[in-house]
């Protein structure tokens, strides 16, 4: 699939921008990450709050950085994610 949406990339920039990482943008895992952000915001009865949501993501932050430090709020940054494998794991059971 991917090597079709790099052909058409190559050929039509103006579909798919000649900047866009085809891989990354298309991949399964940005495809997972959605679908379960998605499922947690539609928990019934707010059993996932957006804070549960913001915790699970904070590997976003440090894979947005790439090489620099990841920007964090104090709470994300000095958190340490051993001691809340409790909070970190509400946000999988709102997504069964």
């Amino acid at each position: 699939m991917f090597k079709l949406l790099e052909k058409v990339q190559a050929r039509h920039p103006e579909h798919i921008p000649a900047d866009l990482e085809v891989r990354e943008a298309y991949g399964i895992w940005r495809s997972c990450r959605r679908g379960a952000n998605s499922e947690a915001q539609n928990a019934p009865n707010g059993d996932c709050e957006e804070k549960d949501i913001n915790r699970n993501n904070r590997w976003r932050a440090v894979d947005m950085a790439k090489t620099k430090k990841a920007s964090m709020d104090m709470l994300q940054l000095y958190t340490d994610t051993r001691l809340t494998l409790t909070a970190d794991l509400k946000f999988s059971s709102c997504c069964l």
